[in-house]
């Protein structure tokens, strides 16, 4: 019973620091308005919805941004006609 709580909880480190090293390789070699759409096309392909119910703050965290950065980047995605914004919903 040890041993399979020992593996459980080995796994869970792993999956965790593999978490923090793609959220490092992502901040530190990619741009936050690659950051976003990326995150989004991700969101939109785990959901399989076209429409997001997040917010920005929530996108920031997600992404390791702040989030008057990612509404900078949400706002002229909004411009160039890439998405559409709503309350709560991209």
């Amino acid at each position: 019973m040890e041993t399979i709580r020992k593996r459980k909880q080995q796994e869970s480190v792993g999956l965790r620091f593999s978490d923090v090293m793609w959220t490092m390789q992502q901040i530190l070699f990619m741009g936050v308005d690659k950051r976003v759409a990326v995150f989004l096309w991700d969101e939109m392909s785990r959901l399989k919805k076209q429409v997001i119910s997040i917010t920005h703050d929530e996108i920031a965290k997600n992404i390791g941004s702040a989030r008057e950065v990612v509404t900078k980047v949400l706002k002229y995605f909004v411009e160039d006609g890439t998405i559409l914004l709503g309350r709560g919903k991209i």
